[in-house]
């Protein structure tokens, strides 16, 4: 009887190509075009069985982090709180949870497929190539094929259905490639490290400031604020590079106290200490060390943390500061809007203020207690601009790409790595049902971050005729220029249009992407005035027939509808320091 070899991701193992009855866990195992054209298997057959996982890990995430904080604790002979250990690890622990249960559900769903005759081949991959250095880092393991082939073998080799074979593959060291990307250092950032060791002169450690922020946002903002608070402006800065310690190979051997319900659970507990990332566990006590050293004079009563994705140092130091106010500000236009978002979720979990871009707690998400509803704060997008835009004389049609990881990396009411052929697909519909009159002004903008190399040769040999931006210039600087601006995702991009003046429209399947209840009504009125559209289709058709855009987009009605869109979603700001200065100068934290 012949074998059947089961390929778990694009990865390539040598003659591999040669096996006969060759069969693929997923369409993760290929390119953009041929998902276009087979029909995938996902596991996930609706949203409604999608929220299902979401909520399971929800409250599986909790049950982990209990074991840890006790594993973590002892380890470091240290005594943290759950306030701690959740700002610190939660937001990667519910991230990391999605991936590993939806790698899991991968195999058990095609489990039927696998018999004795079906065999794989695994990697033979050191640990400390594929382990985080830091949390900040992980993510972005997620979407590489070493990791995921990695972790596809771990689970093939607990279930131990399928028969393995082990040799050696080409390896590449993801810490070193990863970080040479997220950590480059531009001119900006170094004029920003000399103010910043100049300005340490004047900063004292026996002085407790009233706000610190923790990143570079909006100067002009945080000028205003520090001149709010008469205080002199302090920035925090990353320490200096640590060496990162050896694998502890005993130590992430052990496994984690749960109660376990199911196969799952059973192999996070033999197993999650093995993934965990070297800054919580062979690292941990060196980033402490300098921490002490470097953050001595950088106390304060609030910490304003434009983003929670940050470099590890600076978040193990922000987690220390218990005693002090962490406020928290939106990182994403569809916060307040998608059904389910954990980023969103976790992020208010773990501040003591969460600043949104207008909308206030009647739009919080339902998982949400009333406890942490009560932290959301009306405030504006900071960093969005506010100068209206006369776009009467532009004549460019502009369509901007989003794109989405090959691999799966978190469960939210979006499109994701398994829907974005989707998405592809609507884009590929709304340009073929243009007009030709139409498509001589159209430039197509692709994702900065090309997640799937042939989205352009797709679009390219599609459309010879297209003009394709491939995102390597600065957005707004294009927005501008352009007679209409056309979205396919719920994105921070069009509320930036929006508050720019610049003629819109949106199109997305809303089955897809789901809009919480409260804010179904805003969708409705955008689509009553010609600005959003369920299908492609409407949408060209919208483009087709209003060749006078710069009109329609000025009529009354249809501004007076965009500017209580922007009152809820993307607040101008009047008033919102003046509020925050408030609160924050009569409230302390006990």
């Amino acid at each position: 009887m012949k074998k059947n070899y089961l390929k778990t991701t694009k990865l390539n193992i040598q003659d591999e190509n040669k096996t006969d009855n060759l069969r693929y866990l997923g369409d993760w195992c290929f390119n953009l075009e041929k998902k276009l054209k087979i029909k995938s298997d996902y596991y996930l057959k609706s949203q409604d069985k999608k929220e299902e996982k979401f909520e399971y890990i929800l409250k599986l995430k909790d049950r982990v982090l209990l074991s840890l904080i006790d594993n973590l604790n002892n380890r470091h002979n240290i005594n943290k709180g759950l306030s701690y250990w959740n700002f610190l690890i939660g937001p990667w622990l519910i991230q990391f949870l999605q991936v590993l249960y939806d790698r899991w559900l991968s195999i058990e769903n095609n489990a039927d497929n696998y018999k004795n005759d079906t065999y794989t081949i695994l990697g033979n991959i050191p640990e400390d190539i594929i382990t985080p250095d830091e949390m900040h880092t992980a993510k972005h393991f997620y979407y590489h094929d070493l990791w995921n082939h990695f972790i596809y073998g771990e689970i093939i080799k607990f279930k131990n259905q399928i028969n393995v074979e082990i040799r050696s593959v080409k390896l590449e060291n993801l810490n070193q490639k990863i970080k040479s990307r997220l950590y480059r250092t531009n001119l900006k950032k170094k004029i920003i490290n000399k103010i910043f060791f100049f300005s340490k002169l004047f900063y004292s450690k026996n002085k407790t400031n009233k706000i610190i922020f923790s990143s570079d946002l909006h100067y002009i903002f945080q000028i205003k604020l520090f001149l709010k608070f008469k205080q002199f402006p302090i920035f925090l800065n990353l320490p200096p590079n640590y060496s990162s310690n050896e694998i502890d190979k005993n130590a992430r051997r052990e496994k984690i106290d749960i109660e376990i319900s199911n196969g799952f659970e059973e192999f996070v507990s033999f197993n999650f200490l093995k993934y965990l990332p070297k800054s919580l566990l062979e690292n941990y006590k060196t980033i402490e060390k300098i921490n002490t050293k470097f953050y001595q004079k950088f106390k304060s009563e609030n910490y304003f943390i434009p983003q929670l994705e940050i470099c590890d140092q600076l978040k193990f130091f922000l987690a220390s500061q218990e005693r002090s106010n962490k406020i928290l500000y939106q990182h994403g236009g569809a916060y307040g809007f998608l059904n389910y978002h954990y980023r969103e979720l976790i992020e208010i979990q773990v501040s003591d203020y969460f600043l949104t871009f207008g909308w206030d707690r009647k739009n919080a998400q339902k998982y949400l207690n009333e406890k942490d509803k009560k932290k959301i704060i009306e405030f504006y997008p900071v960093h969005l601009r506010n100068k209206k835009i006369n776009t009467q004389s532009n004549n460019t049609i502009y369509l901007i790409l989003d794109e989405f990881p090959n691999y799966f990396y978190e469960y939210h009411s979006n499109y994701d790595a398994h829907t974005y052929r989707l998405y592809f697909q609507g884009i590929l519909d709304f340009i073929s049902n243009l007009d030709e009159t139409v498509k001589e002004k159209l430039i197509v903008r692709l994702y900065p971050e090309k997640h799937n190399e042939d989205a352009h040769q797709i679009l390219k040999n599609k459309f010879p005729w297209l003009k394709i931006d491939y995102g390597n210039t600065d957005l707004n600087k294009k927005i501008i220029k352009s007679k209409l601006c056309i979205i396919a995702n719920n994105s921070t991009t069009f509320l930036d249009t929006f508050r720019s003046n610049v003629p819109t429209i949106l199109f997305w399947d809303k089955k897809i992407i789901e809009s919480r209840k409260s804010c179904e009504k805003y969708l409705e009125l955008l689509s009553k005035i010609g600005v959003y559209y369920d299908n492609p289709q409407s949408a060209a058709l919208f483009c087709n027939n209003n060749k006078n855009i710069y009109k329609w987009w000025n009529d009354k009605k249809r501004k007076l509808t965009i500017k209580d869109f922007l009152r809820i979603f993307a607040n101008d700001g009047n008033n919102n320091i003046d509020n925050l200065y408030k609160i924050l100068n009569s409230e302390k934290k006990n």
